[in-house]
C-alpha cells in the first residue's frame, strides 16, 4: 500500500532560485498523466500542488499570465528507500508558443526505517523526490532563459 505523501509546502531552495532567476509569473495549466495510467492521476495532481506552492512561495504565481505552464508525469516509482518521478513540462505563451519543453527526472535514496516513525520518514522522503524535481526545473538555464524578466 503507498504511504499518503505529505502537503506539498513551499521550498525555500526553489523560491530563493526561482527569484535568483529572474523568471517572470507563470499561470499553471493542467497536469496529467501519461496515457493510460490513470492511477496516476494523483500523483500528477500532486506534482502540480507542488509547483504552484513554490511558485505562490516565490510571489511567482499568477493566474492571468500569458505564459502557462503545463506538465505531463512520465514516471513515478515509490518504494522503501526509493523513490523517482518524471515529468514533463511545457511552457507556452499567449498564442500557442512553446517557450520550454523538457523532460526531468529526479530520484532519492535513504535507508528506510520500521515502524510508524518509519512511514512518517517514507512519506516525507517520498515528497521531496517532487521538491527535487521542481529544484531542477527552476535552475534549468533553459526554462530560466524562456521566462526571464
Amino acid at each position: 500500500m503507498p504511504v499518503p505523501l505529505d502537503s506539498p509546502a513551499a521550498n525555500s531552495l526553489v523560491v530563493q532560485q526561482a527569484q535568483e532567476g529572474r523568471i517572470g509569473s507563470l499561470a499553471v495549466g493542467n497536469f496529467s498523466p501519461i496515457e493510460g495510467k490513470e492511477a496516476a492521476l494523483s500523483e500528477a495532481t500532486y506534482l502540480r500542488d507542488t509547483l504552484l506552492v513554490d511558485l505562490q512561495g516565490a510571489s511567482l504565481l499568477d493566474p492571468v499570465s500569458t505564459s502557462v505552464i503545463t506538465g505531463q508525469l512520465i514516471h513515478t516509482q515509490m518504494d522503501k528507500g526509493y523513490a523517482t518521478v518524471a515529468a514533463r513540462f511545457i511552457v507556452t505563451q499567449q498564442g500557442g508558443r512553446v517557450l520550454y519543453e523538457r523532460e526531468l527526472r529526479a530520484s532519492s535514496t535513504w535507508v528506510p526505517a520500521l515502524g510508524p516513525v518509519g512511514a512518517r520518514w517514507e512519506a516525507k522522503e517520498q515528497s521531496e523526490v517532487y521538491q527535487k524535481l521542481m529544484g531542477q526545473l527552476f535552475s534549468d538555464p533553459g526554462f530560466r532563459l524562456a521566462l526571464r524578466r
